[in-house]
């Protein structure tokens, strides 16, 4: 409503909106079932006056004259029964629905939804404004918004389809305009924090600093400031992931309540398809979360993985058998490589949910590939240094598919087959490794191969530049 002089328009509270709504839902409920209760009485009788008159005394009854009919005869007057009752049915359901009563019905109907639609957008803004982390038991948190938000959907849907409202001519509407919030409002909620990035102290660092370049007083508060900016990211990552879980679980169970899965009903068969709705925005929710994971490895994972592989280009790689023997019992880099990887996930593993967690390490595992790859391919090796390299490798694969799964190794696949490359010993050898169908042709172009073959400083350059490499 709009008051005078200042035009301030007045908005409904939405709790005395429940109320309004409830009662609506309830309303329309009492009138499907009196319409239940009149069809049920009326079709008989109308059936009943339809039927035939009974035939007088001592005249074939109809029974005999069933028997007499021949069976294409039959059928056709059971088809014109059939006609006749359904007839009957369209007329009752016609006169029940232009009445004043089911005219005034579908009048209300139509302004419920759009109520109903203030009512759901209004209390999940304020579930997200008012979002509180919370402690289920676990050590990841998540916070109150994604319970509420989803309450109050389930809740809305829920209602119509117990009171019949589902089932009226504008059904769906309530659906899709859950959906429609769920994939703005609720959506850019998550989102916006997601897309900004996995907090840096480098970049807060960077905010801080005055005009002479001098980084103000407090570097103790800064950082708890990044810490607390960071453990709200981790738990918009969790929000995100749980909240695709729960809307599926929401369309399972609002499946289930409403009999239509799986049904030929055409009614049904239109809810099923809008609630089928839920599905996407919860693929949406996880890619999202996906993206976020990324960032999360990008920032707290990526530099230090870095530095890591950094120092194995300091290291000699064309070794003497006494060193490869030395290496065997204690060696110097890829056991503290492991434990370096292994410290940066510990706090990641208490703080995300564990789909969450898992994405982060499968981001990990392609860190660390990418990094270890570029490493290697600036170093040089002899047949011994090769055959550490694989050790490495080796004992690479069986950390990350300890903590990862089977997944790692197929991130690994192609520093695994550079490896290999890197392990023959003749130029003739590589040659039947190209050809051997492994693999390597098909994901290392010719010029590559010979560049990472190139690399073993054991091998003659020239037979190498002059291999010829058929596909």
């Amino acid at each position: 409503m709009r008051g005078g002089g200042g035009m301030k328009e007045e908005r409904p509270d939405p709790l005395q909106l429940d109320v309004l709504l409830s009662e609506v839902s309830h309303m329309h409920a009492r009138t499907e079932l009196y319409w239940r209760f009149l069809k049920k009485k009326m079709l008989p009788a109308a059936a009943a006056a339809a039927a035939p008159p009974k035939s007088p005394t001592g005249a074939m009854s109809p029974r005999d004259e069933e028997e007499d009919e021949d069976e294409i005869t039959r059928e056709t007057r059971k088809k014109a029964e059939a006609e006749r009752a359904e007839e009957r049915t369209r007329k009752l359901h016609a006169l029940l629905h232009k009445s004043r009563v089911g005219l005034g019905m579908q009048e209300l109907i139509g302004r419920y939804i759009p109520m109903e639609a203030y009512y759901v957008e209004e209390m999940v803004a304020k579930a997200i404004g008012e979002a509180q982390r919370e402690d289920k038991g676990h050590t990841w948190i998540t916070s109150s918004m994604v319970d509420d938000t989803l309450f109050l959907v389930r809740k809305a849907v829920s209602t119509c389809g117990r009171h019949g409202i589902l089932r009226c001519s504008r059904s769906h509407g309530t659906v899709n305009n859950a959906v429609a919030l769920l994939e703005t409002t609720f959506y850019k909620a998550l989102a916006t924090p997601i897309e900004a990035g996995f907090p840096s102290a480098s970049l807060f660092t960077a905010e801080m600093l005055g005009v002479g370049g001098v980084v103000p007083t407090g570097g103790v508060t800064s950082a708890a400031k990044v810490a607390e900016q960071r453990e709200t990211y981790l738990c918009t990552l969790n929000n995100a992931r749980v909240s695709a879980d729960l809307l599926r679980q929401l369309r399972a169970a609002l499946l289930k309540e409403s009999g239509a899965e799986g049904t030929v009903v055409p009614e049904k068969m239109k809810l099923a398809s809008a609630l089928a709705q839920l599905d996407d925005v919860a693929k949406r929710m996880e890619q999202l979360a996906s993206r976020g994971c990324n960032s999360v490895a990008k920032v707290a994972i990526r530099p230090t993985i870095r530095n890591s592989c950094d120092q194995y280009l300091e290291r000699d790689h064309e070794l003497t058998s006494d060193q490869l023997a030395e290496y065997e019992s204690v060696d110097p880099f890829i056991e503290s490589f492991c434990v370096t990887v292994d410290r940066l996930l510990v706090p990641f593993e208490r703080s995300l949910a564990p789909d969450n967690y898992q994405d982060l390490l499968l981001s990990t595992c392609d860190e660390c590939a990418r990094g270890l790859l570029s490493a290697l391919l600036k170093c040089a090796f002899n047949r011994l240094g090769a055959l550490q390299l694989d050790r490495e490798l080796r004992y690479l694969t069986g950390y990350l598919s300890g903590v990862a799964g089977f997944a790692a190794r197929e991130k690994c696949a192609k520093l695994t087959q550079i490896v290999c490359v890197l392990n023959v010993e003749s130029v003739d050898e590589a040659k039947e490794v190209w050809q051997s169908g492994s693999g390597v042709s098909r994901s290392l172009g010719s010029g590559e191969f010979k560049k990472i073959l190139g690399r073993r400083t054991d091998l003659p350059k020239t037979a190498v530049q002059n291999m010829e490499l058929i596909s």
